[in-house]
């Protein structure tokens, strides 16, 4: 029986009322204008938009907000938990050890959807990985759509969809936690270890990210990264079809590089062609091609011409706080917004794309417990220029730093800052003609900013009054 046809006859409770928990409301009541819900959240209610609180002034809403808003959930039976809301708070561990079902915005949308999904997940490139793949298949003609994990809930798309439509769903390790299904293609990037403020461990958070390709059929179709360990682990559990890629491999790959060339092998097929040249993929860093090869392959799966692929690839553009390229002062200093890498590995590949060039890092933030070892160890080894750090993460990285260092590779200069403006404005005071100016955090962004956007925007503003002036 369906999540949906279980609710029928149950108190059910919203629980989060951000993006995800506002979508699941909206769908929900379409299909039951009748029933009574009860929403809860941690802010208190004037807190939210106006437009938000307006889907609450009805007789069929019970809320609870503020700090006690869990003490909600001990009255319902199904609970449609945000996946930002983390599921091992003592009142919900308790709630499933009582016998309370729990569910999803993405779990009712696994359940609803008629179309075929195409799920992406990995530690990072997921966003870039995902929106090549739709711009793929939206410019080949394709009935698509898009959601997931960039921000637009999945049951927001569904609405008027049918069996030919095709979902391009970005999946974090937060959503994939309680699925028992897995999309008909999955698409797996590498995956390491984050969120550890949420997980219990790194094995906790890999489990999760594993049902991408868990719950698969025979006739499922596995996209996977095949330089790494963990997608391999993952492929291994589905009994699928599988398409790897590579950057470092050839043989029996699909998709993969050659020389300065991105070459594709359709399955089952001796000959290779060349896509495109490495140079004409106007994205920082050659681990982006990694990001691109899911999108050659899936085109090619779906029937969109070579040529229609190609095009795509020369004119995308990186995404925002990915890479960005934010701008250039009169003397040739560049600056890049790389605000969405939040963990070490990250940043070890925003780094890999400048090696050879004069650089001052910005990097730290929010603690997560993770290890900065290679991080480090890269840092002295590419003699990075100068270091700008935000406490709590920057002063780990920077003792660490100290570990690694010796006669050979010693310690960049330093500063500790507190603000965005404060961090740039010091950035400059280390910089020459034609240096990079670069923010990698490595770190989450909770604490001096809202969220990564929020760090990556106000980077932005703060390097605004240095740029040349565009024509």
């Amino acid at each position: 029986m369906s999540i949906i046809e279980i609710l029928k006859n149950k108190r059910v409770l919203i629980l989060g009322f951000g993006r995800e928990g506002v979508s699941t409301l909206v769908y929900l009541r379409k299909k039951f204008p009748k029933q009574k819900f009860g929403v809860a959240d941690e802010r208190d209610l004037d807190d939210l938009p106006v437009e938000t609180q307006k889907l609450l002034q009805s007789d069929l809403v019970e809320t609870f907000f503020g700090k006690k808003y869990l003490d909600s959930v001990a009255g319902y039976d199904l609970i449609f938990k945000s996946s930002g809301v983390n599921p091992h708070l003592k009142p919900l561990v308790a709630a499933k050890e009582a016998g309370k079902i729990f569910s999803s915005n993405v779990g009712v949308f696994f359940e609803e959807c008629q179309g075929q999904i195409i799920g992406i997940t990995g530690t990072k490139g997921k966003s870039t990985t995902s929106t090549l793949i739709y711009e793929v298949l939206r410019r080949g003609g394709k009935a698509v759509r898009f959601a997931g994990n960039i921000g637009k809930p999945p049951l927001d798309v569904l609405t008027d969809s049918d069996k030919k439509d095709i979902f391009v769903l970005e999946l974090s390790s937060f959503q994939l936690m309680g699925l028992t299904v897995s999309p008909h293609i999955a698409v797996v990037q590498n995956v390491t270890s984050e969120h550890l403020d949420y997980h219990l461990d790194t094995e906790q958070y890999v489990a999760s990210k594993s049902h991408i390709t868990k719950f698969q059929n025979a006739k499922d179709i596995v996209v996977y990264n095949a330089s790494y360990p963990n997608p391999k682990k993952f492929a291994a559990l589905s009994p699928g079809r599988k398409l790897p890629f590579s950057t470092t491999f050839v043989e029996d790959m699909t998709c993969f590089l050659e020389g300065d060339d991105v070459m594709y092998r359709a399955p089952g097929a001796a000959k290779v062609e060349k896509v495109v040249a490495a140079y004409d993929v106007p994205l920082q860093g050659r681990f982006n091609l990694q990001n691109v090869m899911p999108a050659i392959i899936l085109g090619r799966e779906f029937g969109v011409p070579m040529k229609v692929i190609v095009k795509m690839l020369r004119e995308f553009q990186s995404l925002e706080h990915r890479l960005e390229f934010v701008g250039v002062t009169k003397n040739n200093i560049a600056f890049y917004n790389d605000s969405l890498s939040t963990t070490p590995e990250a940043t070890i590949a925003a780094l890999q794309s400048f090696e050879g060039k004069e650089l001052v890092l910005l990097a730290g933030g929010h603690e997560r417990n993770q290890d900065f070892a290679e991080l480090a160890k890269l840092i002295l080894h590419y003699k990075i220029k100068a270091l700008v750090l935000f406490k709590t993460t920057g002063a780990r990285l920077w003792e660490e730093i100290l570990k690694q260092a010796s006669i050979k590779f010693s310690p960049p200069p330093y500063v500790f800052v507190r603000t965005m403006k404060s961090a740039v404005k010091a950035a400059m005071q280390f910089t020459d003609e034609n240096d990079i100016v670069l923010l990698s955090p490595a770190s989450a962004s909770f604490g001096i900013f809202k969220d990564y956007a929020d760090r990556g925007n106000q980077f932005k503003k703060a390097v605004k009054p240095f740029l040349r002036p565009t024509v």
